[in-house]
């Protein structure tokens, strides 16, 4: 997994980006630091379901956040074409968040 910070549009707020291979999703976090309670700052969590399949998709949530440099972007498209190769317990999480998004 990879994790970037990047500058946020807004002054209180940080923003991560990255590519999780588990999950096999791109992801955004958004931390408001202008928030006093530190388990209420994380104000935008997408991609912890496999949600941003690609690196285009994420750049496309990110712009109401944030640009993410090109640096970062080469580095995710870097960290989504390194070949990896999920252990039997990520392979059995993902079998069962797949089936949790096919239950009604």
């Amino acid at each position: 997994m990879s994790r970037y910070k990047i500058s946020a549009t807004q002054d209180n707020h940080e923003v991560f980006v990255g590519w999780d291979a588990p999950m096999t999703t791109f992801f955004i976090q958004v931390f408001d630091r202008g928030i006093s309670d530190p388990d209420e700052q994380l104000v935008v969590w997408i991609g912890d379901d496999m949600s941003i399949p690609t690196l285009q998709r994420l750049q496309d949530i990110v712009a109401n956040h944030a640009t993410i440099p090109t640096e970062i972007v080469e580095q995710l498209q870097a960290d989504y074409d390194r070949a990896w190769s999920p252990s039997p317990l990520q392979q059995q999480h993902r079998r069962f968040i797949n089936d949790q998004r096919r239950s009604p």
